[in-house]
């Protein structure tokens, strides 16, 4: 699997869906909103590209809202701003992906994609996919490479990496932090934002460059993270974003591209 060129780096956000209702309630530019607004603010900086993954419907002040609520009206915007993609993550919180049969998981996918291209104004998206509870989903592997997906994310620092691929591909992707399984591809995801902080097993930004950013280059040639939406409201939004803007800043020092 030489289809990615190695080294790089991925950041992707799951969950994300309160962002787009706010920009749909209350109609402002799309990144004055904080949560875009930084993203815009390191994809200026460092050259990072974002992958967002979507939940279609969530409460949100006690009322189920949709995917298909968000306003289009910023589609000319989102549609030039190529590096800002979106993908599927989930029905919603309480459903995850392996819980579906694979013909309600691509009706699901179906309703979510039919919505990312109608308010980015663009069908190109997320080419790496993160489902919740990292739903190894291949048996709609076809479907997957209809969308332009080549890869699946699995789970971050826990054996196996899936509990859904066999045991030959678990060991592959040890190994190499990438596999192939019944017709799909997967990558493994490295590290997660919220197991660093104070208090946390790792306290600095320091701590996780040496421990997971520099091992994970050197044994895969690539380093993946990630971070919910949820990291960026209230008391975790600062450190979320001094953690992300620090590995940024590492990453770009040692000429490591985003994916």
């Amino acid at each position: 699997m030489n289809d990615l060129q190695k080294p790089f780096y991925s950041f992707s956000i799951d969950d994300v869906f309160d962002a787009l209702i706010e920009l749909t309630d209350t109609p402002r530019e799309v990144f004055s909103h904080p949560f875009f607004s930084f993203l815009q603010s390191i994809h200026e900086q460092f050259g990072t590209n974002v992958d967002c993954y979507l939940f279609y419907q969530k409460k949100v002040g006690g009322k189920l809202r949709t995917l298909a609520e968000v306003t289009d009206k910023y589609a000319a915007t989102l549609a030039t701003n190529t590096w800002l993609r979106f993908g599927p993550h989930a029905l919603d919180f309480e459903t995850p992906p392996y819980q579906q049969s694979p013909e309600e998981f691509t009706a699901t996918l179906s309703k979510i994609y039919q919505e990312i291209n109608r308010f980015t104004g663009r069908a190109s998206n997320a080419k790496l996919v993160r489902l919740h509870f990292f739903s190894a989903m291949y048996e709609v592997a076809n479907y997957w490479r209809q969308q332009g997906v080549e890869y699946l994310f699995t789970r971050d620092q826990l054996e196996p990496a899936s509990y859904r691929i066999s045991d030959e591909a678990n060991a592959t992707l040890a190994r190499q932090g990438l596999a192939a399984y019944e017709g799909l591809k997967f990558i493994r995801t490295n590290f997660r934002l919220e197991f660093a902080g104070p208090k946390k097993t790792l306290e600095s930004p320091a701590e996780v460059i040496e421990r997971y950013v520099k091992k994970s280059i050197n044994d895969y040639g690539f380093f993946t993270f990630f971070t919910h939406d949820i990291e960026f409201l209230g008391d975790a939004k600062a450190k979320t974003e001094h953690y992300t803007r620090t590995i940024l800043e590492y990453l770009t020092k040692n000429n490591i591209p985003s994916l």
